[in-house]
């Protein structure tokens, strides 16, 4: 009869190749070993314990009923939080619970210690589980004479190490050594996995039609300008699948941060229809390739920077067919070389958040002394420009090419691919009392009296409906203190809240080392919760799709293309709202019956008259103007007393309702009004100011053909 395996890493695990040919328990340790020497210390003991952990489920279901360890109906707890410290569950031989612990330590040579297993035996302490239904499965040397377990301090736990049972090294060795066995376990694992995921090609939208339509041309640089959501994402596969159908052997897709390399990673794996071999060049992590349906191999991805493991990658890849890289773009520079070495071409360059290029560092990329590429294609939602049109900016035809293709967010709204945004400002207290530590700055004061009224107000206006904050904070340290306090838990204790840095995370309100699996466990929990916070500091700005995203809270000033860009991340479309959209259940342009009608933008200020406050504002506005976020004027004539008691309109919400407040420090509509009128200048003043830059820039002869409109 087939083994069921239940662990939750199952798939995990399988996709890494651990168990793959391994015919014995030692094989098995160094695989396990050999697969995480390179990974950080957190990611590495996730992934040996469990790797063991499914190797102990199948060897208890395996050996069952057996009185060598006198436990039966074994279920693992990997799913329930509830289980800490206990690995599986089972019956006794006396039919009374049966707790087990699985333990695996690189140096198989050294004893368990009270840290190792003080959890498990509190819990199984707790439950008034029998010493004798306790069973410690474990890599370590293990002996009558000498035990594998070691305490110092604790006679409870003496006493436990002189009755507990330990199936140790040995035992597990002499268990396993015939071939039967791990064929039965490689069986086990094959029929365990869950279904592979089927692929659901996107159908392209007209937008994403004609943006594709638009890069497909014979220019060498292009710049396909698609606001955030609408899809630029897809574009890119297609363009990519275009090239290799083409004849194409090699594409480079460059991102800004290691994050968004993994994604696009991803993405490009379920969306393209042709075959090619990925390859990422990056310091990050191990990312595993997707299964599917069609396809028969597995495995992993295995970044480097190193120039040899880049060079023997792609030629690998070229052996088989055509190939994708996907680079940062700190580590793209070190492609010419390679590519030049083996004589071969670039044939397609994609450049995702193409602003990212205008700086001095990731610029020089762009010179094709530096970087050979036939043909360059910029995909971008904030066009980052300068005055001349000849320096840094993506107005420098020469380095950027042509605008081939533009598409607004009004038009992409309309279109029902992405959400309006929403302002929400919302009036907080600094003096609050959260019972404060006396040596609590006053800044953090301030920032957690504007994130707590901040995010009251949100959940007031979703009501009943998900509610998911991104909130901006304004350094990395903040993001994790806020992540791990006490006045987030108890002011919101339904509440999951998370932070995300460069190097750290924070989960539960404990802080990790940062990795791959971490993030991408945060950003799943955070989708799936109901009611959700997420602290970051410059992570997920850009790229990151988070599509449940409710709303952003910014407690410190955004620069213009961090603001439009941090917006759109509460802009997109979700599924539920995408499906009532298809069946006709909602409609475009009215909020009755969404889920997520809107994309709230929070705004926490003390007073109209507060610089600091106003001017947070101010660019957030400005960003959203700047970048085709256009308010309807006509509509910002909203009543005092909302007909019906409506909603006020879409563009903005006021909080407290003004009608209700004589409050000197609170804004009005006029006072928006004013604010919108002073953005609108200085948008004016700003494109008079950059046109007469650019002339002043022109030769004389071209300034003559400009006004003679030759």
């Amino acid at each position: 009869m087939t083994i069921s395996l239940d662990h939750k890493e199952l798939l995990r695990l399988h996709k890494t190749g651990i168990f793959n040919s391994t015919a014995s328990f030692i094989e098995l340790e160094t695989a396990i070993k050999q697969y995480t020497k390179k990974l950080s210390v957190d990611e590495s003991k996730d992934i040996k314990g469990a790797a063991f952990e499914i190797f102990g489920e199948f060897l208890l279901k395996k050996l069952g009923e057996s009185t060598q360890l006198g436990v039966y109906d074994v279920i693992t707890t990997s799913e329930d939080k509830y289980y800490v410290g206990t690995d599986y569950y089972g019956t006794g031989l006396d039919g009374q619970p049966f707790q087990i612990q699985a333990k695996f330590k690189t140096d198989y040579r050294l004893k368990l210690q009270f840290d190792d297993l003080g959890t498990f035996f509190t819990r199984a302490f707790a439950e008034a589980t029998a010493i004798k239904n306790l069973l410690i499965l474990t890599n370590v040397n293990h002996s009558d004479e000498n035990s594998a377990i070691h305490y110092s301090i604790d006679n409870v736990f003496r006493a436990a190490n002189q009755h507990v049972r330990v199936f140790g090294r040995d035992q597990i060795i002499n268990t396993t050594s015939y071939k039967r066995f791990w064929d039965d376990f490689h069986t086990a694992i094959k029929q365990s996995l869950p279904s592979p995921n089927k692929r659901v090609y996107l159908d392209p939208n007209n937008f994403q039609l004609k943006a594709l339509s638009a890069a497909i041309s014979n220019e060498t640089r292009l710049q396909i300008l698609m606001p955030t959501g609408s899809g630029k994402t897809l574009v890119e596969c297609l363009l990519a699948d275009d090239c290799i159908n083409s004849g194409g052997e090699i594409v480079v897709v460059v991102a800004p941060r290691i994050a968004l390399v993994s994604q696009l990673c991803s993405v490009f794996q379920a969306q393209t229809k042709t075959t090619w071999e990925p390859i990422i060049i990056s310091s990050g992590e191990k990312e595993t390739r997707e299964i599917y349906y069609e396809q028969d191999h597995d495995g992993y991805i295995e970044p480097s920077t190193k120039s040899e493991d880049i060079t023997n990658n792609i030629v690998n890849g070229l052996s088989k067919g055509s190939v994708i890289i996907f680079t940062t773009n700190q580590s793209a520079s070190k492609l010419n070389t390679i590519i030049s070495g083996l004589h071969k071409t670039i044939n397609l360059g994609i450049g995702d958040e193409a602003h990212n290029f205008t700086s001095d560092d990731f610029r020089q990329i762009l010179d094709p002394t530096i970087l050979a590429v036939d043909k360059w294609r910029f995909f971008t939602a904030t066009r980052r420009i300068d005055p001349t049109g000849t320096g840094r900016g993506m107005n420098n035809e020469e380095y950027f090419g042509q605008v081939a293709y533009r598409v607004s967010p009004a038009e992409v709204i309309k279109a029902g691919l992405i959400v309006p945004p929403r302002l929400q400002y919302v009036k907080y207290d600094p003096e609050v009392d959260f019972n404060f530590n006396p040596n609590d700055e006053e800044e953090y004061r301030v920032e957690m009296a504007m994130m707590v009224a901040g995010i009251e107000k949100h959940i007031e206006t979703m009501d009943n409906k998900a509610m998911r904050v991104i909130v901006f904070c304004s350094g990395a340290a903040e993001a994790h203190r806020f992540a791990k306090s006490d006045v987030v838990a108890e002011r919101f204790p339904n509440t999951y809240a998370a932070a995300i840095t460069a190097d750290k995370v924070t989960d539960d309100r404990i802080e990790y080392r940062s990795n791959r699996s971490k993030r991408s466990k945060i950003f799943n929990k955070f989708t799936s919760a109901n009611h959700a916070i997420l602290f970051h500091y410059d992570v997920v700005s850009e790229g990151i799709d988070l599509p449940g995203a409710t709303a952003i809270l910014p407690l410190r000033p955004l620069g213009d293309i961090k603001a439009t860009q941090g917006v759109g991340r509460a802009l997109r479309v979700i599924q539920i709202d995408r499906d009532n959209l298809k069946n006709g259940l909602i409609k475009v342009g009215d909020s009755t019956g969404w889920e997520k009608p809107f994309g709230y933008v929070i705004l926490p200020y003390v007073s109209k008259h507060n610089e600091d406050d106003m001017t947070r504002i101010e660019r957030i506005v400005f960003s959203l103007r700047d970048n085709g976020y256009d308010f309807d004027r006509e509509r910002l004539q909203v009543n005092y007393k909302p007909k019906s008691g409506g909603e006020f309109e879409p563009e903005f919400d006021l909080y407290p309702l003004i009608d209700a407040v004589e409050d000197p420090d609170m804004l009005t509509v006029g006072d928006i009004e004013d604010i919108e009128d002073k953005i609108d200048q200085e948008l004016e003043d700003e494109k008079i100011a950059m046109e007469v830059a650019r002339i002043s820039h022109l030769s004389e002869e071209d300034l003559l053909t400009e006004l003679l409109g030759e």
